[in-house]
Parts: C-alpha cells; sequence; structure tokens
C-alpha cells in the first residue's frame, strides 16, 4: 500500500494533527508527494513535492502473516533532502524474503521541519515531530488490531468500515515487535527517538546505518546533478554528531530572523515574523532558507527534546532498544569526492599530499573547538605514515580518507554504541568492508562509476535490500 496519510497536510511551523477520518476508498496504489525541498538534489522527483507530504508506504508479505515484526524506514538527507516516495526504498525484497512488515514514511524537511525561533510561536523540530506521528500512527493501529481479536464481532458497521482503513487490521503485525532503521540522518532520527520522551514504549529494536559529523558542503552548480546528489547522501548522524544536532539555540532564532528579513517580514517580535512567514511562497520561502542556514538541525525544544544528548545519556534518561549500530570501511571518500568531483568516473583517486591531510585535521577539528595545538598534532601522528612522510611524491588518500572516516563518521558511531553496551544494552556493531562492484551513487546513470570510494558511505544500503533487487528500480536502472 502506497501512499496512506498518517496525519493531515500540516499546517507551516505547526506540529503534525491526526488524520481526520474519511468515508469511501483511499487509493493506495501509487507514491503520494515527497516533502518540499531543494529541486536540484532531488533531480529524481522534482515536480513531485508539496508541503502536504505526510504519507507512508506500507509493504506486506503474501500470505498475510500472524503478528510480523513491524520494521519502519527513516531515510536519511541531511533534514533537508529524501523521501520514502521513491523506489530508492522500495520494501519488497525485504518482505519477500522474510516475515516482517516493511513502512516507510515521509516527514518535513529544511525550514519547513526544523525552523525555530526558540520560543513557543515556532518551536521546531516539527519534521520529528512528524516522524513520532508516524510512529504512534502504526503502533496504535497494530494495537487495535490486537483488541480486535478480542472484541470479535462487536463492532457494528461503521467501526468496522473504519477498521478496514487502518493499519494492519488485514495485515498481521505485531505491535511488541517493531524495529526502527534509518542511514545517514535517519539513524540520526533513531537515536533521537531514543532519546526523546515522545517515543517512549513505541519501538522495540534500533539500527542506526552510519553516522557522520559535519555539514560539509552545499553545492550550487545546478548543471552537475552528482554534485547535488551528494548533499541527498552525505548527511547525516548520531544524536552526539556536530551537524544533526543545534547546541546553541540562539543560532537558530537568528537563522530564522535572518531569513525573515531577507523576504521582507518584520522580525522583532517572533509573532510577526512566524505569521509573515506562513504567508511566503513555499518555494521561495526555501530557496532563501537554504542560503541563510548552514544546516538544518534538532534542537532541544523542551518537547520532543528536553535536553541536550550529553546530558540526557550522563542522566540516563534515555531509551533501551536491542541495538544494531555501524558503518562502512571507507566512509570518509565521500567527503573527499565531495571536494574532489572532477575525479568523478575515475578509476584512481585525486593526488593528495602530506599537507591534505595535515589541512584537513586542524580545519576540521577547529571548527568544532579542537583547536588545542598539542590535540592536533597528536591526530596528525595518529594520520601520518611515517614510512613516507620525507617523500615528496608519496600518495596520501588512504590516510586522508581514512581521517575524514573516523572524524565525520566512524567516532560518533562508537560513542553511541559504547553508551548503550557500557549501560548493559544488547549491542551488535558491523562492520562492512565489501567494494561493490555497483556502487549506490551510480544512480539513473547519472553518476559514473567510481570505483576509489571503495566502501564508502551509503554503500550498505544496497545490501540491506532496498534498490537492486527491486524490479522497478533495475528497470529505471536500464538494467535487465
Amino acid at each position: 500500500m502506497q501512499g496512506v496519510p498518517f496525519a493531515d497536510p500540516p499546517g507551516r511551523f505547526e506540529p503534525p494533527q491526526p488524520k481526520r477520518r474519511w468515508f469511501g476508498q483511499w487509493n493506495a496504489t501509487t507514491y503520494r508527494t515527497a516533502c518540499l525541498q531543494t529541486p536540484v538534489a532531488s533531480f529524481y522527483f522534482p515536480d513531485f513535492m508539496d508541503e502536504d507530504c505526510l504519507y507512508l508506504n506500507i509493504f506486506v508479505p503474501n500470505p498475510k502473516p500472524h503478528k510480523a515484526a513491524v520494521m519502519l524506514w527513516i531515510h536519511g538527507g541531511g533534514f533537508e533532502s529524501g523521501t520514502a516516495s521513491t523506489y530508492d526504498f522500495y520494501g519488497v525484497p525485504l518482505v519477500a524474503v522474510g516475515d516482517v512488515i516493511i513502512v516507510t514514511i515521509n516527514y518535513r524537511l529544511g525550514v519547513f521541519g526544523f525552523l525555530s525561533t526558540d520560543d513557543d510561536k515556532a518551536t521546531g523540530n516539527y519534521g520529528m515531530l512528524d516522524q513520532v506521528a508516524a510512529l504512534s500512527w502504526v503502533k496504535s493501529n497494530i494495537e487495535e488490531r490486537e483488541r480486535e481479536r478480542k472484541r470479535e464481532g462487536e463492532r457494528d458497521i461503521l467501526d468496522s468500515c473504519f477498521y478496514i482503513s487502518s493499519f494492519l487490521v488485514a495485515f498481521g503485525g505485531d505491535s511488541e515487535r517493531i524495529t526502527l532503521f534509518g542511514e545517514s540522518a535517519g539513524a540520526s532520527s533513531v537515536n533521537f527517538h531514543m532519546l526523546s520522551q515522545l517515543s517512549t514504549g513505541i519501538f522495540h529494536q534500533a539500527i542506526l546505518q552510519v553516522s557522520i559529523s559535519i555539514l560539509f558542503l552545499r553545492f550550487r552548480d545546478s548543471n552537475k546533478l552528482y554534485n547535488s546528489y551528494l548533499l541527498i547522501i552525505c548527511l547525516g548522524a548520531s544524536a552526539f554528531s556536530n551537524f544533526a544536532y543545534q547546541p546553541d539555540r540562539s543560532a537558530e532564532k537568528r537563522y530564522a530572523e535572518e531569513t525573515g528579513e531577507e523576504l521582507g517580514c518584520d522580525s522583532s517580535s517572533s509573532n510577526e515574523l512566524i505569521e509573515c512567514l506562513k504567508g511566503i511562497n513555499a518555494r521561495r520561502l526555501r530557496a532563501v532558507a537554504d542560503r541563510v542556514y548552514p544546516a538544518y538541525s534538532v534542537s532541544v525544544d523542551r518537547y520532543f527534546l528536553t535536553d541536550t544528548p550529553a546530558n540526557l545519556y550522563r542522566r540516563g534518561d534515555v531509551q533501551h532498544p536491542t541495538l544494531l549500530i555501524g558503518f562502512n570501511k571507507d566512509e570518509g571518500s565521500i567527503r573527499v569526492f565531495g571536494e574532489n568531483l572532477a575525479y568523478a568516473g575515475s578509476t584512481k583517486g585525486p593526488p593528495i599530499n602530506k599537507s591534505n591531510p595535515e589541512e584537513s585535521v586542524k580545519a576540521s577539528s577547529a571548527k568544532y573547538g579542537l583547536g588545542d595545538s598539542i590535540l592536533q598534532e597528536a591526530m596528525l601522528q595518529e594520520y601520518t605514515d611515517w614510512a613516507k612522510a620525507d617523500d615528496p611524491d608519496a600518495e596520501f588518500l588512504d590516510e586522508l580518507i581514512h581521517f575524514h572516516g573516523d572524524f565525520d563518521f566512524i567516532c560518533p558511531t562508537i560513542t553511541t554504541s559504547r553508551l548503550h553496551a557500557e549501560a548493559g544494552d544488547t549491542v551488535f556493531q558491523y562492520f562492512m568492508t565489501h567494494e561493490p562492484s555497483m556502487s549506490y551513487l551510480q544512480y539513473r546513470n547519472l553518476l559514473p562509476s567510481t570505483p576509489w570510494l571503495k566502501a564508502g558511505h551509503t554503500e550498505d544500503l544496497t545490501f540491506v535490500g532496498v534498490c537492486p533487487s527491486s524490479k522497478n528500480w533495475m528497470m529505471s536502472m536500464g538494467i535487465t
């Protein structure tokens, strides 16, 4: 079932509201609109976006299972790109081989999902509240199925019509076996649900696929689609990343005010600002906000997130699901790729000398308050191959990939897994070393094969069963 509404069309800068009851049939045979986002970064659905986007998709085994596990997928994209309304995340391959139900969800992105004035006029985190609404909808409708079994014929005809329109009434899911899983910003989202009081008791297991720490590029070249595609696939995090969580709440208010001022809004009060922004053309608002915001992040709103991730973990105020978490061997190659796009399609990576890792270590660490010279020297010691340090012609590409993999991806992931292991939780950790013959980045032949990326960021997605095993995806790729 595709394009099932889990909430009413959302009001701009307002929390999601439950889907009002409808009568008659709902066409659930096609994907609905993606949430509004930068069209260049969303080149595979540029005319398929709207603020009315709170839909989910359900994939169920045939014949119908009994009390099957449910897995709910949260897509990545740096909280500003991506959608579940795509065959990229087609649940059929997984349900075809397992006794499991797959659900994929949309949530608001960019300025529509994360603008905050740090007061009650615009509390922010609307994209995360959309996710909570989807989780709660799935959970409650699964429980309706359990109650339906107990009531056995006690409903009248009207009730029966309502239940038939509910999730899993006819699908046989188990409300006590719900797993959240996601990659990149989707993994970050899963981690935040582990910290949010609003998500308590909804899910029981969690899978976090890859974490990164910074929003490192904003792509402006609309003539090179692969530039923009990197924006989709490179941004995500655990709750500890410098990208996913915004510790400076005043910055969020400042970005909102600057966006309003560029659009001619009065920013002297939050009320005036938000009322003005609500009346701005959606695509114009998105375009201006994308220039103002360095990244879109989750913030402490005292509702979805009541305190900083560090404080919540310190107090033990977290959920303790069974956890699977991991990363790929060459995560950092995507960062190097983003800074050397001329080498897209090349079998060999860019020439990197000793000074490149040195500059990256100093710049990346200083950007996040790690500018102490002794600390930076210690990091340089770790990421320098001293057997070739005196050779002016030596290649340091592997060292640069290693540094960015650790700094941008792996350290936030390990931090999360260690905290849960130390708390006594069951934690499984994976490390993917396989270098695929066909990269996930070769989306619809718009990205050339780039073998030097190796087991890079996003390459694990293919092996979760979301891409090439889908007949529709293969057809779109021209594969027979």
